[in-house]
Formats: C-alpha cells, structure tokens, sequence
C-alpha cells in the first residue's frame, strides 16, 4: 500500500525488503526448528571458551516442544540497555559487555557463518548474580553462505584500511552496486562502508564508541544512497546489518572503548589462514 501511495522512495526496494520479512516471520512461527537452531548455537557457545565465560543460551525441553510451543529453561536477567542507562553499572563492566557482543557478532558471522539476527536487546538479558548475559530467540537466527562470508570479510578488512578500489569491487561482486551508478553513489556507498570498517582500523588502541557516533554517521550516507541506488541489497544482507548495526549501537549506548580491532583482525588472520 506505501508503495502504491508513493510514500516511499523507490530505492528503498520495499517489494525485496518485504519478501525477506515474510520468510523470516515463517520461521519464527516454526518453534521445533527454532529448538533446533537454540541448541546449535548453545553447542557453538560452549565449544567457544572466551565466550561461554559470559554467554549462556538457555536449555532446551525438545520432548516438550511442538511447532506452537517452545520450552526452555527459565533465565532471569535485564535487557542490556538497562545496564547502558543505569549510572552506578561500573563502565569496566559496560565496556566488558560490549566488548563480548562485538566478539560474539564476529565470531557468529566469521567463523560460524550462523547469526542470530534480531538484536532486539530483550534478547540479551545480564544477570547480576551470575555475571553472564542469557541469549535469547533463536528464530531468526540464519546461516551465511561460505564464498558470500569471505567476501564480505574482504569487505570490512578494506573499510578499516580505507582502501576504496577493494570496496567497489566487492561490493560489485556482492550484489551492493552494479558498477553503473553516478559517482555521488558510489562516494556515499563508499563512505558508510569506510564508517563501518572504523571500530576495526586500528589492531592495538581500542575504539571509543562514546566519542564517534557511528549510527548517526552512517545513517547520513542513507538518503543519497536510498535515492540513487540502482538494484536492492543482496537479500542476506538485510538480517546481516540488522544485527550489525544493533550490535554498534549497543556499543555506542554503553560509552564503551573496546579493542574491536585487536578481536576483528585475530578473526581475520585465523579465518584467512584457513583458506590458505
């Protein structure tokens, strides 16, 4: 109906956005395949020990479970952007958080190739007691083709140097551009895939958060890019930023400084090394 109002611009590519929505709303309603996926990603989560020290996923009851109905174990905590706006959190403890969501997205994306990609923060609940953050629905949770990560990879490796040759070029191969549109396009393209590269530019000084308003930097680039876009985002990408972008902005909301680059580039190195 927006469409047809004209409400939206036409780079939005709202009929792409749509079709992806409705598939991931399918299988969020599938409760016995997001028992499977919980517990996928609680095995991933254990075998990960820099993780599994703050991380839990709630057990599954798989005999009690049916495609209406999910049973797990009961976890008490708050969303973590409770413990961004709670003044008396100790910022060691704000960074340590964030810090562990950066390294738990990489590690998702990177080397498991299998992401939860709502980051609703009602989805990640700390508990004080335990001092761990339970992960929560699993439903959207998707796995990323192999070739699509590693390109992907090459992507956010060229952000963080800078190097705009290596981004169009990817980005073509991806499916971001198709290497027909105005400069203005590709400069704003550019630019917000430089901003998201900037936590990872630097492998040994940790990146302030509270200083760079990275959202609002990025968001910027959105209208040049929404009115001169000539084909929508490949479709993976859609679940990929989401997660991503909520990732950064929790970052942001906890004023932390985090060694994102040191975690980035170790992935890099050790994920490259395996192609070798």
């Amino acid at each position: 109906m927006l469409m047809a109002l004209n409400i939206l611009p036409p780079g939005m590519f709202v009929d792409s956005i749509l079709v992806e929505l409705r598939n991931e709303l399918n299988l969020e309603c599938q409760y016995k395949v997001e028992a499977v996926k919980q517990e996928r990603y609680g095995k991933l989560i254990d075998s990960t020990p820099s993780l599994n020290e703050v991380f839990h996923v709630p057990k599954v009851y798989k005999e009690l479970c049916t495609d209406q109905v999910l049973v797990t174990e009961y976890i008490q905590g708050v969303p973590v952007d409770r413990v961004a706006k709670n003044r008396s959190v100790p910022q060691s403890l704000k960074n340590n958080l964030a810090s562990k969501l950066m390294e738990l997205t990489l590690n998702e994306l990177f080397v498991w190739r299998f992401m939860q990609t709502d980051p609703n923060y009602a989805n990640f609940l700390y508990n004080v007691e335990s001092n761990k953050v339970h992960l929560l629905d699993f439903g959207a949770a998707r796995e990323y083709d192999r070739e699509f990560v590693n390109d992907y990879l090459d992507v956010v490796a060229a952000a963080a140097r800078e190097d705009r040759e290596v981004i169009i070029e990817k980005s073509i191969k991806l499916g971001f551009l198709t290497g027909m549109e105005v400069k203005e396009m590709i400069d704003a393209h550019v630019s917000s895939v430089c901003l998201l590269g900037m936590p990872f530019r630097d492998r040994d000084t940790p990146f302030d958060f509270a200083a760079i308003n990275l959202p609002a930097k990025i968001q910027a680039h959105v209208p040049t890019m929404v009115k001169l876009r000539l084909r929508p985002p490949p479709t993976p990408v859609y679940s990929l930023h989401r997660r991503l972008s909520g990732t950064i902005l929790a970052a942001t909301q906890l004023g932390a400084t985090i060694p994102s680059g040191a975690v980035f580039w170790a992935i890099h190195d050790a994920e490259k090394k395996n192609l070798q």
